[in-house]
């Protein structure tokens, strides 16, 4: 009889465990599951970006800010080689954890370092606007520069795109 008890407390102790871990398993996942939201949204924001700023086709907004850079309107081909991601800081006004993203570009078309900061500004703008779409978050920000963006665990900043 002594050892039925024992046995029972036991399989409770097991169960306990279980559970624990599964618990501790899908936070982990729900986690990495919305950085992948994320990190898909960035990618096809900046895909986008590129293909606005390569065929010239821009909102009035971003036409306006490249009106002095006129050359900029020629069609040029931008190709994202890599898009790195990392964790920041913790951001006491969202209460959220900081997710910094960094675009690496090239281009074909000799820029400045002033023509490259607006064409950066341009595919971060069409990242941050992606990820909001994504996380339906489109009455919660400032379009059309979406420079609050975020998710439930997260805030998404961007850097300016590393020319090469």
């Amino acid at each position: 009889m002594d050892n039925k008890g024992q046995l029972y407390i036991e399989y409770i102790f097991l169960f306990i465990i279980v559970i624990m871990i599964i618990l501790i398993s899908v936070q982990l996942i729900s986690e990495e599951n919305e950085l992948n939201i994320a990190l898909n949204c960035a990618k096809s924001g900046a895909y986008e970006g590129t293909l606005v700023d390569s065929i010239s086709i821009y909102s009035i907004k971003e036409y306006n800010s490249l009106y002095s850079n006129r050359h900029l309107f020629n069609p040029k081909r931008i190709k994202i080689l890599k898009i790195d991601y990392y964790k920041s800081n913790y951001n006491s006004s969202f209460k959220k954890i900081n997710i910094e993203i960094k675009v690496t570009a090239t281009s074909d078309f000799n820029l400045s370092n002033t023509e490259k900061s607006t064409l950066s500004q341009i595919i971060n703008n069409r990242i941050r606007r992606s990820i909001v779409y994504g996380f339906h978050n489109e009455d919660k920000t400032d379009a059309p520069y979406y420079n609050i963006c975020y998710s439930n665990r997260f805030v998404y900043r961007t850097e300016d795109v590393n020319w090469v």
